[in-house]
Order: structure tokens, then C-alpha cells, then sequence
């Protein structure tokens, strides 16, 4: 740990997408930037469903960062989970 790290701050998570980037792997099905977006919605459902102590109380803030291609979608991805 060094200090003024991301943990410091809050419990992180890193998703390496779309499908192929990174250290996953798997067959790439997405085709839009939109459909990117929902698919990380979907995981963030799915990971409050299967660890509920990681949901967020109403209010709470939540830090997105991306790079590279990441800031392509991450603004979409945004805004899809205050609708969601």
C-alpha cells in the first residue's frame, strides 16, 4: 500500500472491457458503444445481487475512471447507472 491510493478512499474494482482487452478474454459480442455501457450495468447488478455490501446508499458518491478506450464509454456507462 503507498499512501494516497484509490483503496485509501474507497473499495475498487477493476473491469478489463470490452471482452479481449486486458487479461480477459472470451468472444466479443459487443457491437456498439451503448451496448458496452449495458453490459456494464448488467455486471454492477449483478455484483450488488451477489455481494449486497457492496451497494451504494442513495447519495453516496462513486468514482468511474477509465483510460484509453475507457473514456470512450465510461461517460455512457455514467450515465446509464444514474438511470438505473
Amino acid at each position: 500500500m503507498r499512501p494516497g491510493a484509490w483503496s485509501e478512499l474507497a473499495d475498487v474494482i477493476y473491469i478489463d472491457n470490452p471482452v479481449g482487452v486486458g487479461f480477459s478474454y472470451g468472444d466479443n459480442y459487443v457491437t456498439s458503444m451503448r451496448t458496452l455501457a449495458d453490459e456494464l450495468v448488467n455486471f454492477m447488478d449483478q455484483l450488488v445481487t451477489l455481494f449486497p455490501e457492496y451497494s451504494v446508499p442513495l447519495g453516496s458518491k462513486i468514482y468511474l475512471a477509465g483510460e484509453s478506450f475507457g473514456g470512450k464509454y465510461l461517460s455512457l456507462f455514467g450515465r446509464k447507472m444514474i438511470v438505473f
